[in-house]
């Protein structure tokens, strides 16, 4: 395992520009995943890093040594870094011992070398050696394809998007297996995807791509509860959002007067709340507001309320909550907010 640095890296196509200016360090034996929207240049990110386009400008250092700059492209097969693709492209018309020893050295192949081991850590039967691709469910192929990149011991393994193909929970099952076996592991990884609860669910950190930018990058916590724009916030999860007035570490909006999150401020601003934080009661409680129900969306393991606060600006607030006791819709609630909110300055008008 090794470092990643990146350093001011840019990258055009065409005289568009699709990523401008993105630094990033990843320290040995963790897994980033890096988040972000269709043409936001994450997949651009990673064949860069891995050596199959060759930057602009910038840098691009694995485990200290340059691989990657304006001047300078090290051959991909030179950079010690293995890449999983979003569909595993196994080789059709190999095993799965040969699939995942094709990149090895002569000797190994012919030994097996790792195989067993390997089918292990991605939490495959040893007699899955034997089996042809077509065999295998899309998540097995999965975690073969993971355990190809993983035989040569590259430093640094690159995930482009592996689970997109998957269903929903056949995807889940197979991200959990994938994240333990490079814990295991112990590799260092990024992963990109355009999925939040897969980036917030196996990143270590995660970054944000928007408009080939680095918008954040932080721990999970942290950037889906204080992420640095409403932007952002809309991005990385649904959001409800307040005009307010902040005074020091308090602001007071249509729910009432909550407990800001981060430095004190004073002045007009934007609130932002998370659904699942706004807490719905049947009967007032010390800081609660009252609300009619207007909609209901039933989810199975949860429900999204639509609401309307009595006495404040038409407009729906968006709650969720666990759905074993759902108010009907034009029902009385009181709405009460559990935690801290982020408030962002207002923009000043031209």
């Amino acid at each position: 395992m090794a470092n990643l640095s990146i350093q001011n890296l840019t990258k055009s196509f065409g005289g568009a520009p699709l990523l401008h200016d993105v630094s990033l360090t990843v320290d040995p034996g963790t897994l980033i995943a890096i988040l972000g929207a269709s043409g936001s240049g994450k997949t651009t990110l990673l064949r860069l890093i891995a050596g199959f386009e060759r930057p602009d400008s910038g840098e691009i250092r694995i485990g200290g040594e340059l691989v990657a700059s304006d001047t300078i492209c090290k051959r991909p097969e030179l950079r010690g870094v293995g890449y999983v693709a979003q569909e595993g492209a196994l080789f059709p018309h190999l095993s799965v011992a040969d699939n995942i020893t094709f990149g090895l050295k002569r000797a190994e192949r012919r030994a097996r070398h790792r195989v067993a081991e390997l089918l292990e850590l991605v939490g495959l039967p040893g007699a899955y050696a034997k089996r042809g691709p077509q065999e295998l469910s899309g998540g097995e192929q999965q975690r073969v394809a993971l355990a190809r990149a993983l035989a040569p011991g590259p430093k640094l393994l690159l995930l482009d998007e592996p689970f997109s193909a998957l269903d929903a929970g056949l995807r889940a099952e197979t991200r959990e297996a994938v994240a333990a076996a490079i814990r295991a592991a112990g590799a260092t990884a990024i992963l990109v995807t355009h999925d939040q609860d897969e980036a917030l669910s196996m990143g270590q950190r995660v970054g944000v791509l928007q408009n080939g930018r680095l918008a954040q990058i932080s721990a999970p916590e942290a950037l889906y509860r204080q992420p640095v724009s409403p932007e952002l916030a809309n991005f990385v999860g649904a959001a409800v959002f307040f005009p307010g007035q902040a005074i020091g570490p308090k602001v007071i909006c249509a729910l009432g007067a909550l407990s800001l999150a981060g430095p004190a401020v004073h002045g007009s601003v934007e609130v932002m709340v998370r659904p699942e934080q706004i807490k719905v009661t049947n009967a007032p409680v010390p800081g609660s507001v009252r609300a009619i129900v207007n909609h209901v969306t039933f989810y199975g393991h949860d429900a999204v309320l639509r609401l309307a606060i009595v006495g404040a600006e038409p407009g729906d607030v968006t709650a969720r909550i666990f759905s074993q006791s759902i108010p009907e819709p034009g029902s009385d609630v009181w709405l009460a907010v559990e935690g801290d909110v982020v408030a962002y300055a207002e923009p000043v008008s031209a």
